[in-house]
């Protein structure tokens, strides 16, 4: 008799662990690759409770919550972001940022014109202020070049070159110890490269620091100026004129040879 009971207890105890095994779930919280992302936005329930990191601009704020265009360049996969848990959050409407959180899932709602709208919702751990470059053209190769050349106390300083696959940004300083104004034509910069003359690319989403109009003298100031995407790997001549209110001085464009990196 004691036999049979305990066969029966064991059977039930296995059917108890069974059952309990069956009706439990794990939740896949292992992060998106890149290529998951695109196809989180076309389903985003389906990929419910993993974690994610994304980039994008804001483009509406809401108390503790926000939207924001992870594809900036074209106001698309729109995402709506709650950072409830977030504390210390400092975001307005036009920042770049850095989210990092768990997939909650599609959300809906409408927009402000009354169109239907679904998006995935991003339970933020994190959210950090960045920039257009890291979020929108980040920088694939940076040469350091550090050349400078002075023209009758105006000395120009070309540091750094970076390639981005939408554009190459040029990093200039200068410093006017002339005695008189001058402006740099920023606007009418150039680069050659492979037999081919690149102009000034203006990046109105970018917001680079420009160079003052009339540059005082004792005044320094740099600027980043923008050209369409170049080679990374070839040499390239870049140029910048400009002129000074004291005509007497001679100051020619101020021009420059970056050899292949």
């Amino acid at each position: 008799m004691k036999k049979s009971v305990t066969a029966v207890l064991c059977i039930c105890l296995l059917l108890m662990t069974f059952l309990s095994g069956c009706g439990s779930s794990s939740v896949d919280t292992t992060p998106l690759i890149d290529e998951e992302i695109t196809k989180m936005y076309s389903d985003p329930d389906s990929y419910k409770g993993r974690t994610v990191e994304l980039t994008g601009k804001v483009f509406n704020v809401d108390g503790s919550s926000f939207q924001m265009w992870h594809n900036p360049s074209d106001n698309s996969e729109n995402t709506v972001v709650d950072a409830a848990d977030v504390s210390d959050l400092s975001v307005k409407s036009g920042d770049y940022v850095i989210v990092k959180g768990t997939i909650e899932g599609k959300t809906s709602g409408t927009n402000a014109f009354g169109a239907a709208i679904d998006a995935p919702e991003i339970k933020a751990e994190s959210v950090t202020v960045s920039d257009y470059q890291t979020v929108v053209s980040p920088t694939l190769k940076t040469v350091d070049v550090n050349q400078s050349q002075e023209q009758s106390g105006v000395t120009v300083t070309l540091e750094k070159i970076e390639f981005a696959a939408s554009e190459t940004r040029i990093y200039v300083k200068i410093d006017n110890q002339s005695g008189a104004q001058y402006t740099a034509f920023e606007y009418s910069a150039s680069v050659v490269q492979n037999g081919t003359q690149y102009e000034y690319a203006y990046n109105y989403e970018a917001s680079y620091p420009t160079f003052p109009d009339s540059m005082q003298s004792g005044v320094s100031a740099e600027a980043v100026i923008p050209f369409p995407a170049m080679d990374s790997s070839a040499g390239l001549q870049f140029s910048l004129d400009g002129y000074s209110s004291d005509y007497s001085l001679n100051i020619d464009a101020f021009t420059f040879d970056v050899a292949a990196g």
